[in-house]
């Protein structure tokens, strides 16, 4: 078992464009990768006819009855502030369906809370969204998330648990919406949706990153359970016992650790002044498929950044396969 927690600063430009500078940091173990695809669960909106793209279909979907039935599970609230609880459960058995159950607010007709789960590739889901405040800047948009997931393959099982507390200091609504429309377009034309490297920045802000506990315990939103807190425990005894009992690595078991880490994660080569190039695990299951037509798929994926002057960035990104 282990956690990771970051504070962070997010600048909202449009779907699929936004920044995120992680300003503290703090967990039991360094460069986890978690379990895969879970990144993608934190940028849903709720009003639109998918979820993940066009990969799941929403129960709000102006043709979710086909799809869909829906039960009204109860009714909560006085007269004047009158909220139901309504169940969406799928007509038949696929991945692209969910379900789950959403709280629709009478006054205004919008969802206050939606809970969902269901099944993706390699992939078992459950997502809790809430929502603001009614009346509120942030009444359309997510404040928190609990996500769970369980991936599952050739025998090996990853169970995650990510919560996530959003505070908004500045909301501006775009009037020429098919300015920012246009914008999407362009950064996306040709390339797959949920691939967000193209246009998501994610950068740390080394002037005033933190990764002590008294200070990230100031900026907590969230307080810590008491299994969290053990876990933080657990850690710092055994970070102490490895330190009085370490032993040096042998030459073999440095090069099997090096082998290990090129099969199953990114690697990433520096070249010096001329840039880095970042490449795709040599076992990666997402990269791998099969099909009675076209047999045995493998793929490769490499990303090539250079960062010139005044901030001009390079990226090229080629794959290969076979």
């Amino acid at each position: 078992q282990y956690m990771v927690e970051t504070y962070s600063d997010l600048h909202f430009t449009a779907p699929n464009i936004y920044d995120q500078k992680v300003k503290a940091s703090m967990g039991t173990v360094h460069n986890s990768r978690g379990v895969p695809g879970m990144l993608e669960y934190f940028n849903i909106n709720l009003y639109s006819s998918t979820l993940l793209y066009d990969r799941l279909l929403s129960p709000l979907a102006k043709n979710g009855r086909k799809y869909y039935k829906y039960l009204i599970d109860s009714i909560m609230g006085g007269t004047d502030n009158r909220q139901y609880k309504i169940r969406f459960i799928p007509r038949s058995k696929s991945d692209q369906l969910v379900g789950g159950y959403m709280i629709v607010s009478s006054d205004v007709w919008s969802v206050r809370e939606i809970r969902f789960s269901g099944r993706s590739e390699l992939l078992l889901f459950s997502c809790l969204i809430k929502m603001g405040s009614v009346g509120k800047d942030d009444e359309f948009l997510p404040v928190s998330y609990n996500v769970e997931g369980q991936f599952n393959f050739l025998g090996n099982r990853i169970n995650g648990v990510y919560v996530a507390s959003l505070n908004y200091h500045d909301i501006v609504l775009e009037e020429n919406q098919n300015k920012w429309k246009e914008k999407v377009r362009a950064r996306i034309k040709g390339k797959s949706e949920y691939d967000l490297s193209d246009s998501y920045n994610l950068q740390c802000e080394t002037t005033s990153f933190h990764t002590d506990s008294a200070y990230f315990e100031t900026l907590r939103p969230i307080p810590l359970s008491e299994a969290e807190r053990r876990l933080y425990k657990e850690d710092a005894l055994r970070k102490d016992t490895i330190q009085r009992n370490i032993k040096p690595k042998s030459k073999s078991q440095v090069f099997w650790g090096q082998v290990g880490d090129v099969l199953i994660s990114d690697y990433k080569l520096n070249l010096s002044n001329l840039g880095s190039v970042k490449c795709s695990p040599l076992i990666n299951p997402f990269l791998l498929s099969y099909s009675g037509s076209n047999g045995l798929s493998y793929r490769q994926s490499f990303k090539y950044n250079r960062l010139f002057k005044h901030d001009r960035l390079l990226r090229v990104v080629p794959k290969l396969g076979y």
